[in-house]
């Protein structure tokens, strides 16, 4: 019997060893992330509000469309992230439940067993040994004997109650994930729903901007004031670059005609000036807009630093890379950037991934070559198909 209960007391220990601490803190951390999440969509909402009360720029309301979708779709992420630990840690329940309900019944078959000892035999006390015993010695072993008895049957019994309230607390923290679940996969179902409807109100505003002359002339002036702004920003990086006296060697002039594609697709929008269709109002395209399908990796085209990596008016999720020797690409509309400022990327590296922010064709990648400050056509110095 003294064999059967160590190997209780080692198989109860398991239980506690499994990694429920961990489970939980992971737990925890999903929901910290979309709270935050949340508190960030409660801003851009009440943003939108804003922009909507007082009729402001079409690229600001789109932009922040774009961060709402962005904010939601990151959302149901987390919450996918959740599901998925909430999920494994019902398993890891129910395992404990089975092992624990498994040492229970062990530990009620040999109670069971000395209950039924005692009520046949009697509880033998210290005097029935002293009495029964053939010499002093006999019976000093044998109430040393009645002594470890009685510590053992208390061990069993403390470890039955022990086990009792741990299969308790398992039953009740398995009934709490399982609502916190069912109640995760309501929520993901609205926020599947609000990204949709948000995706449909900016095809709407699209619809509505084609359709209207003045917007779309509004939309134009914004356009230009936005690429005007962006100029300013790269200039003052490269006045940046060139105080800080940067020494790396440049080869990206070498390799005009050789640039692998930063992305494979469609050329839907050529390098220079661009005419309206239905208004025939010109506006000029610093780059190349490259039709790819949505979440399709975007590669750096040479190596260098990246210099800007954030959100800007009018082009939406940015990354500008810097390659040294006055020559800088720029990869613009992305759905998510996948690098952070002062990076050292290589070529071929990916930078991002191709998106709809601030774009007015859906998923394309905007591009651009620099040289010395000054817009380039990228055809010329991309390799050719």
């Amino acid at each position: 019997m003294k064999d059967k209960f160590i190997v209780l007391v080692l198989l109860f220990s398991l239980v506690f060893v499994v990694q429920t601490y961990g489970g939980r803190e992971s737990i925890s951390s999903a929901e910290a992330k979309l709270k935050a999440l949340q508190t960030k969509l409660n801003k851009v909402h009440k943003e939108r509000k804003k922009l909507k009360s007082q009729e402001l720029e079409i690229l600001a309301t789109l932009q922040n469309m774009d961060e709402e979708i962005t904010i939601t779709t990151q959302i149901i992420k987390e919450m996918e992230t959740k599901k998925k630990l909430l999920t494994e840690n019902i398993i890891d329940l129910n395992n404990k439940t089975a092992i624990t309900d498994s040492l229970i019944n062990s530990h009620r078959v040999i109670l069971k067993k000395r209950l039924r000892y005692i009520y046949k035999f009697g509880r033998m006390s210290s005097l029935d040994v002293l009495f029964s015993s053939y010499t002093f010695a006999d019976a000093i072993t044998r109430i040393k004997y009645l002594t470890l008895i009685a510590k053992l049957d208390e061990r069993i019994f403390q470890e039955y109650k022990t086990l009792q309230d741990s299969l308790k607390t398992y039953k009740s923290n398995l009934e709490n994930n399982a609502k916190q679940l069912s109640l995760i996969e309501e929520q993901a179902t609205n926020e599947l729903t609000a990204v949709e409807k948000e995706k449909a109100d900016k095809k709407q505003l699209l619809r509505d901007i084609r359709r209207k002359r003045s917007k779309q002339r509004k939309l134009e002036r914004e356009l230009v004031a936005s690429r005007r702004r962006l100029q300013r920003v790269i200039q003052k990086l490269e006045k940046e670059r060139k105080s800080q006296k940067v020494t790396t060697k440049s080869y990206f002039g070498k390799l005009k005609g050789k640039l692998p594609w930063p992305v494979a697709g469609k050329v839907l929008s050529r390098y220079g000036m661009k005419r309206h269709p239905k208004y025939h109002t010109a506006t000029k395209n610093n780059g190349i807009d490259i039709k790819a399908p949505y979440n399709t990796p975007v590669s750096a085209v040479s190596y260098g630093e990246v210099a800007y990596a954030d959100k800007f008016l009018g082009y939406g999720n940015v990354v500008l890379i810097d390659h040294y020797g006055g020559y800088y690409t720029l990869y613009a509309h992305l759905a998510s950037i996948d690098v952070n400022v002062k990076d050292k990327v290589s070529q071929g590296e990916v930078i991002g991934r191709v998106g709809d922010t601030g774009s007015l064709e859906g998923p394309i990648l905007h591009f651009e070559i620099r040289v010395k400050g000054k817009t380039v056509n990228p055809l010329n110095w991309l390799s050719r198909k």
